[in-house]
């Protein structure tokens, strides 16, 4: 039986409206600090993939559609934003799957939601 995730734990990877903004745990942190990275672009968003920010291929699939969404919300080329993202960890089957999820959608937002609740 696996028990219950406290709540009082931060998600892994979440997306801030009021940024717009993709909220990271930061992996390297831990378990020493909480440490909360606020992404604001697709460029910080690679950055923190490539350094090891986010880890586990469910992250990093979810890391991926809210990257898609985030271009999206600020006006960057959803086509560009992907291949900058895949180009991060190439082969991360998660991430590939997020990002692609995510650049077919009629709403990137929405699209990066519902896989992070698949």
């Amino acid at each position: 039986m696996v028990p219950p995730l406290d709540p009082r734990l931060p998600a892994a990877v979440a997306w801030d409206d009021e940024g717009p903004a993709v909220l990271l745990l930061d992996q390297r942190a831990l378990p020493e600090a909480t440490r909360i990275l606020r992404i604001r672009s697709v460029e910080e968003l690679c950055s923190a993939i490539s350094g090891l920010a986010v880890r586990g291929a469910p992250a990093l699939g979810v890391a991926g559609a809210y990257g898609i969404a985030l271009a999206e919300r600020t006006g960057q080329d959803p086509d560009a934003a992907a291949r900058l993202l895949l180009a991060t960890r190439p082969t991360a089957v998660n991430l590939r799957l997020g990002v692609e999820h995510a650049l077919g959608a009629p709403d990137p937002l929405e699209a990066a939601h519902r896989f992070l609740a698949e």
